[in-house]
Order: C-alpha cells, then sequence, then structure tokens
C-alpha cells in the first residue's frame, strides 16, 4: 500500500490548487459554490451575537475540501487494506478508473461485486473530492466579498439588538434586568469585536489558496503512502492513522531484530562450524 496510485492520485490533488506537477492537468472544480448561510434568528441580538461564529464558519468553508480529501483518503487506503488490495493492483485499477471522468472497475481485478461497489464508491468520493479542492480559490473569493460587507451591516443591526434589548427590559421581570442591562452595555463592545474579526478573517481567507497548497501537497504525500492523513486541514494526525504509522514502526523494527538475530545466529553458526573443523583437522 506504500506507492499506491502514486502518480495518479498525487496528480488529482495536487494539480488542485496552487502546485501543479508535470503532467498534472489543473482547473476544473465541483462542490457546491455556496457558502453556508446564516440560520434564522428569533431577534436582532441573537443575530449580532451570532456573528463571530458565523465568520468562523465562513473560514472554514473555504478549507473544507481539504478535510473532506483527507477523511475520503483515510476510508480508500482502509478499504484497499481490507481487500487486501497490492500496490500494483490499486495503481492500476486507480489509472483505469479515472479515464475520462468516469469510475469504472477494471474486469481484470479479481473482486466480488460488493467490493467492486465498495471501490467504485470511494473512487467516485475521491474524484469528487479531488474536484472540490480546486475551487478553494473561487472560495475563497466569494467568502471575502461576504464578510467584506459585515462591516457595513453591523451598525445596523446594532442598533436594532439594542432596540430589542430596550424593549425587552421594559417588560422584565425585576430579577432579569440586570442580565439585559449587561447586554445592553456589551453591545458596543460586541459591534467592535464582529467588525474587527471581519476585517481580520478577510485578510486571512485571501491568503487561504495560497497556504493551502502546501495541504494539498501533504494529502498528495498521503495519497503515495508517503505521509498520514489528517483530521483535519492543518490539524493533527488523527489516531486511528498514529496508530497504524506506530504499528508498522513497530514491525518495522521486529523485521530488522529478526534479521538481525537471523545473521548473529548464521555467524554464530558459521564459527561453530569452523571450530569443529580445526578440530577435526587436529
Amino acid at each position: 500500500m506504500k506507492r499506491f496510485s502514486k502518480f495518479l492520485l498525487s496528480c488529482m490533488l495536487l494539480g488542485s490548487v496552487a502546485v501543479v506537477p508535470t503532467g498534472c492537468g489543473g482547473g476544473g472544480g465541483g462542490g457546491s459554490m455556496t457558502p453556508p448561510a446564516a440560520p434564522e434568528y428569533e431577534n436582532p441580538y441573537d443575530e449580532l451575537k451570532d456573528m463571530p461564529a458565523q465568520i468562523d464558519a465562513q473560514v472554514k468553508w473555504v478549507t473544507a475540501p481539504i478535510d473532506e480529501a483527507h477523511a475520503a483518503g483515510a476510508e480508500f487506503k482502509a478499504l484497499a487494506s481490507e481487500l487486501e488490495l497490492s500496490a500494483e493492483q490499486i495503481t492500476a485499477l486507480g489509472t483505469a478508473s479515472f479515464k475520462d471522468g468516469k469510475v469504472e472497475i477494471s474486469a481484470d481485478l479479481n473482486v466480488d461485486v460488493e467490493a467492486k461497489a465498495k471501490l467504485e464508491a470511494a473512487l467516485d468520493k475521491i474524484a469528487k473530492v479531488s474536484a472540490d479542492l480546486k475551487t478553494i480559490p473561487k472560495r475563497a473569493t466569494k467568502v471575502t466579498l461576504k464578510l467584506g460587507k459585515y462591516p457595513l451591516k453591523v451598525p445596523g443591526l446594532a442598533k436594532k439588538a439594542t432596540a430589542h434589548l430596550k424593549a425587552e427590559l421594559e417588560s422584565a421581570a425585576a430579577e432579569a434586568k440586570g442580565e439585559i442591562e449587561g447586554k445592553i452595555t456589551g453591545v458596543v463592545d460586541l459591534q467592535s469585536e464582529i467588525i474587527a474579526k471581519a476585517k481580520g478573517s478577510v485578510d486571512e481567507v485571501k491568503g487561504l489558496p495560497a497556504a493551502s497548497a502546501e495541504d494539498i501537497k501533504q494529502l498528495g504525500l498521503a495519497f503515495a503512502g508517503q505521509a498520514e492523513f489528517k483530521a483535519s486541514a492543518g490539524g493533527e494526525v488523527s489516531a486511528d492513522a498514529e496508530a497504524d504509522a506506530d504499528a508498522e514502526a513497530d514491525a518495522d523494527l521486529e523485521a530488522e531484530a529478526g534479521a538481525e538475530a537471523d545473521a548473529e545466529a548464521g555467524a554464530d553458526a558459521e564459527a561453530e562450524g569452523g571450530e569443529e573443523a580445526d578440530e577435526a583437522s587436529e
């Protein structure tokens, strides 16, 4: 499994955004190109209070395809291992499957109907994810425009939120008035926080296509068996992947130890044989 589909899958992934190796095609892209919409709110204060979380959701949407690619890659690697397919079979399978963008399992691959269906689904998912990776620059552009409108929207929403809270204050029970007054006082700080966060996030999002290039490069290496699939973009290696890596390292150490032991046993046997021969000659 260490070098399965090295050229094909690495090409698909590394050609997605900013890194296009020789022989790989770029461009294209798929998936939904609509940034996440905010939920419906009961009142303007709830909407204002939730704006920082909505900004975070917009930023996360830009690099969501990287998380999806890590998940799809880990699933595909596990499936290939489950079906006990060799590196050569996987490479041939991948090359045949993505011809003309169609996912088809070669008749030469000796797997049952259920396994064939699983492989087709896994390869289809990888094809979709690789197309989605190419949308990161467009996603960044859309989110940049959307976040740029927040500083213009927030002042008006803050006024509506304050008016709503003051109306609540008039009819509130005595024990609730202190909390509502605190919210009214906090609107000014919340407004400033949202505007600063939106402006800072615009700068962050503008840099995401270039920043994602390294993540996508690591994805290509993971599909080539030279790195691990992560739980999320820029995140830590998943616990399962880390366990697999540790198990593989342990197996390598055991193999090396076994080889050393065999070599030492061979040397001892040779030495003993030499001593017996010397004794016989005497």
